[in-house]
């Protein structure tokens, strides 16, 4: 196997391992804000990373930092896109503590 097929394959490993690990849902309309204060409904998320749909079209790439309800900010960037739905990986995974509390007590709701 050449150099370039390993390390696609393991990427696409590490992605994969990476889809296992547990998403968790948020009560729909759950809030927080980018860093350009624009509002965003988490729909789940993980240590690595979340989903979200915001109001206006993200580009791969588009830095992304929240605060959900007194958790953060939490640095992210856009790993994909749909519309308005947004796919967002954290910059540095979140400590089980910090999930742990997002998830027992979820922020601001609509």
């Amino acid at each position: 196997m050449a150099n370039a097929e390993l390390i696609g394959a393991t990427m696409t490993h590490q992605a994969d391992e990476r889809r296992r690990r547990e998403r968790f849902r948020l009560p729909a309309g759950t809030l927080a804000e980018t860093d350009s204060g624009e509002p965003i409904a988490i729909v789940n998320i993980s240590e690595h990373g979340f989903r979200a749909i915001c109001t206006r079209p993200s580009d791969l790439g588009d830095s992304v930092s929240l605060m959900i309800g007194a958790n953060g900010p939490l640095a992210a960037h856009v790993v994909w896109t749909d519309d308005n739905m947004i796919g967002c990986e954290f910059v540095t995974p979140l400590k089980r503590s910090v999930l742990a509390a997002i998830i027992e007590s979820p922020p601001e709701t609509i």
